[in-house]
């Protein structure tokens, strides 16, 4: 057992209680909100000790060092592509996850549905990626370009689970409520739209920020950094 396992399991405890602290000031069920464990930095080593402290959810940023950790891993997860996906490693993430957090572009939503069909696969649940805080460095459709998106929507077979956004990463309080804020108003907005497609899901909120989120509303927050202190990952 490795001697840093009980640190592990202390940090996630204490995650989970912030996320139930913050659900109940706002008045929400703790159960609406689901914890993506970031594992991007992680070895595949602890992904044991994660299932054993009731973590079913994890979130890679890449296509191939995930698909090379799910081989190694026997323990039952739910795999999230958080990162940004490149046209040409659709087909091995189509292969690795379960649901895709971000969907960025027009030419990405389309390469996933065709490659989909291709494999003759269902669809997989998708976020499309907002850039709400209009950072040049942050990929994802700006607020301005998203009714031209679904627009087109019904000319592929997508499944469009909701949203992703991401704060600066030096926003303060004020800043990244007001992100979240409006990526909480863009879903209210295009769920009365286009009622076809069930876009109740909003995932943001990280280490830093995921109290916040889940005040306005976050029904998915993608902690890392805060999972592994004091953890030899």
């Amino acid at each position: 057992m490795p001697a840093t396992r009980p640190r592990l399991s202390d940090n996630l405890h204490r995650i989970r209680e912030r996320i139930d602290r913050a659900a109940k000031r706002v008045g929400r069920d703790v159960s609406e909100i689901r914890l993506i464990v970031v594992t991007k930095t992680v070895k595949v080593e602890w992904f044991d000790n994660l299932a054993e402290v009731g973590v079913t959810e994890i979130g890679e940023n890449r296509v191939l060092d995930a698909r090379a950790k799910k081989k190694e891993t026997s323990s039952p997860f739910l795999w999230h592509l958080i990162g940004h996906l490149q046209r040409n490693k659709v087909s091995p993430a189509l292969e690795t996850f379960d649901f895709f957090q971000s969907i960025d572009s027009h030419r990405l939503a389309r390469a996933v549905s065709q490659e989909a069909q291709k494999k003759q696969l269902p669809p997989p649940p998708c976020l499309i990626q907002v850039n709400v805080s209009g950072e040049s460095t942050k990929s994802g459709f700006s607020p301005p370009e998203l009714p031209d998106f679904f627009a087109h929507a019904s000319e592929q077979s997508l499944r469009l689970d909701g949203f992703m956004t991401m704060a600066p990463y030096r926003a303060d309080e004020k800043e990244c409520r007001s992100i979240f804020k409006e990526l909480a108003r863009i879903r209210d907005q295009y769920t009365k739209q286009h009622p076809q497609h069930d876009l109740s899901q909003l995932s943001m909120g990280m280490s830093r920020d995921f109290e916040l989120a889940i005040e306005e509303g976050a029904t998915m927050v993608r902690i890392g950094s805060a999972c592994f202190e004091g953890v030899e990952s």
